[in-house]
């Protein structure tokens, strides 16, 4: 073989060699943007490893106290047990909050069942609770352990102590049942805004033959939203009318300018 030959078979070898280290460059390139581009991990509060105790991390010792110097109105109602209330969950409302606990403090219930809205619809069944006891500023909060298992084989309900932490429904309701009812024990149920009718009556069967006179049921609700004021208090009334009345499916369809929670 001639050397001009030679130079030209390795000047031809070169080219092949260069544009081959290209395509494996540019193919290396487009994979790291494809794995880029894919989403990433959602963080499954469900998959999460259980904690030992919940901490109350909506708790604010200064407005907690002040809830309490400035309740509205004192009410005794000593001369009845009260099974169930509603209350509101937004801590602009916390003397309202303080106030409602204050009135119940003359009985102590051994168990407190409190449902409110999973508002950011986390997990995968429409109803989520947790065994977890509650590290409060009044001391630690027991879980009625018991009856939180009874509820998760009746309604299928799905442990998930991590949301707990983080849902305020019911973790700014906590520190006000703890100050009010250290000794009480306590199950908290956090339901989907899309629960089935079906779904939502096997929980209030549930809740019917747990009830009993040492248990006390409260639904943690905020009512109507983002309105003036002169409109949330027609729609407020309209809302308590069907409460009372107990017209559930009307209740079933309301939107958020009236509930929060229809399940509730």
């Amino acid at each position: 073989m001639s050397k001009s030959n030679t130079n030209n078979s390795l000047n031809g070898w070169n080219i092949l060699k260069y544009i081959i280290s290209r395509l494996i460059l540019c193919l290396l390139i487009f994979c790291c943007a494809f794995i880029s581009d894919m989403p990433s991990k959602t963080i499954n509060f469900a998959a999460e490893p259980s904690k030992e105790t919940i901490s109350c991390v909506f708790y604010n010792a200064q407005e907690f106290k002040k809830s309490y110097s400035s309740i509205l109105k004192k009410t005794d109602l000593h001369s009845r047990f009260v099974k169930g209330g509603i209350l509101p969950h937004h801590l602009v409302a916390a003397p309202m909050i303080a106030e409602f606990f204050s009135a119940l403090s003359s009985h102590t219930p051994e168990t407190i069942f409190i449902l409110g809205p999973n508002h950011k619809r986390i997990g995968n069944r429409p109803i989520q609770t947790t065994g977890a006891d509650w590290d409060t500023p009044c001391g630690v909060m027991k879980a009625d352990k018991s009856k939180v298992e009874k509820l998760k084989t009746f309604t299928e309900a799905q442990e998930n102590t991590a949301l707990f932490e983080q849902e305020h429904s019911i973790s700014a309701l906590v520190p006000y049942i703890s100050h009010t009812f250290p000794e009480t024990k306590i199950v908290p149920i956090l339901i989907h805004g899309n629960i089935s009718r079906s779904e939502t009556k096997k929980l209030a069967r549930y809740l019917s033959e747990e009830q009993d006179d040492t248990s006390l049921i409260l639904a943690s609700v905020d009512f109507s939203h983002n309105l003036t004021p002169q409109k949330a208090l027609k729609n407020d009334e309209y809302t308590l009318g069907l409460i009372e009345k107990r017209q559930y499916e009307a209740i079933f369809n309301l939107s958020n300018e009236y509930i929060d929670a229809p399940p509730t």
